[in-house]
């Protein structure tokens, strides 16, 4: 999706692949980090992923621990760190994990 202000018109990109629960940050160099349940035609993972808007391509970057399930989750920027968090289970319990993502 595309507009600009005042948003009453929007340009839409169809994407070549199936996501879920995408949740976007836009870094102070104009990057677009992401993350997205992305299926493989088989299934859903959660992936940390750089968004692409001109193309409407993830590429993805890490895959998080959450099983096949996609998750909603948590993104910041500070000091040149983009910070995620998500839930995760593990041996039947449920607990939330914050992963420190350094990017080039």
């Amino acid at each position: 999706m595309k507009s600009q202000a005042p948003y009453n018109k929007w340009g839409w990109k169809v994407l070549d692949q199936q996501v879920r629960r995408a949740n976007f940050l836009c870094l102070p160099d104009k990057r677009v980090i992401a993350t997205v349940g992305l299926y493989d035609g088989k299934k859903f993972r959660t992936c940390h992923c750089e968004f692409h808007p001109a193309t409407g391509k993830f590429t993805e970057l890490i895959e998080l621990s959450t099983a096949e399930l996609p998750v909603d989750t948590g993104l910041a920027w500070h000091d040149g760190h983009v910070w995620v968090s998500y839930p995760a289970e593990e041996n039947a319990r449920v607990s939330v994990h914050l992963a420190e993502v350094k990017l080039r």
